[in-house]
């Protein structure tokens, strides 16, 4: 009885770890929603309700970064033919950046675009960076475009689209452990496991009347997510 209920308060332990784990990376990109997206998009594209897994639910999330990493440009600059330095606000955000052009590119967005066009086309690849300038060092294609303090470069990964796509839902098989249900993020089409021994995934959503309801029907009016996660091991269950 000692060693099984010894056993049984380690499984507790990892089920209540890939339950934090879990609303950390929900709620990071939930916050991330809206961010420097068109404004014709709304921050959470669409949601499924009792549709997923077990009657779980899931969710589609629009945002200019699935990484959630940027830096704002600190400094009025005009793109060249070749490699712009961009002088941005802080060395932290020059972390977020690297020259691994092969799997991430960046994009320069203006916030004050309504429309939310790209002043240049398309992605972007990073040349060099400074944390004690603090700079980037991106190779820009267009020449005379102006930028101004407070435009963004943001990072995201090659191909991806504008704006990019994360879902979060619940599922089995593939890399989720056999027996197990998992929550899958899927980034621009590319799905990791984010925490497995999960039991069920459900979403409310808060409308701008302070209203709580399961499936929004006027998705622009959403201003807060309710996440409850739960888990059990074949330990835990009972």
């Amino acid at each position: 009885t000692h060693q099984r209920s010894a056993y049984v308060q380690e499984e507790v332990v990892e089920v209540q770890q890939n339950l934090r784990i879990a609303v950390d990376d929900i709620s990071r990109d939930i916050r991330m929603a809206g961010f420097m997206i068109p404004p014709t998009d709304f921050p959470i594209e669409s949601v499924g309700n009792n549709t997923g897994l077990g009657g779980s639910d899931d969710i589609t999330i629009n945002t200019g970064s699935e990484t959630g990493k940027y830096a704002r440009i600190d400094n009025n600059t005009t793109s060249i033919a070749g490699d712009t330095v961009f002088t941005v606000d802080s060395p932290e955000a020059v972390d977020g950046f690297d020259t691994d052009n092969v799997n991430m590119r960046v994009r320069i967005i203006k916030p004050q675009d309504r429309e939310g066009r790209l002043p240049l086309d398309g992605e972007l690849n990073v040349s060099t960076k400074n944390r004690g300038g603090p700079t980037i060092t991106i190779a820009t294609g267009t020449a005379g475009v102006t930028f101004v303090k407070g435009d963004m470069i943001v990072r995201t990964t090659t191909g991806a689209p504008h704006p990019n796509t994360v879902v979060y839902s619940l599922v089995s098989g593939g890399a989720c452990p056999s027996g197990q249900n998992c929550i899958q993020r899927d980034a621009n089409g590319i799905g990791s496991i984010v925490a497995n021994n999960i039991t069920g995934l459900q979403f409310s959503y808060i409308l701008d009347n302070g209203t709580e309801i399961d499936v929004p029907v006027e998705l622009n009016k959403v201003r807060a997510v309710r996440v409850i996660i739960t888990g059990a091991t074949a330990e835990t269950t009972a």
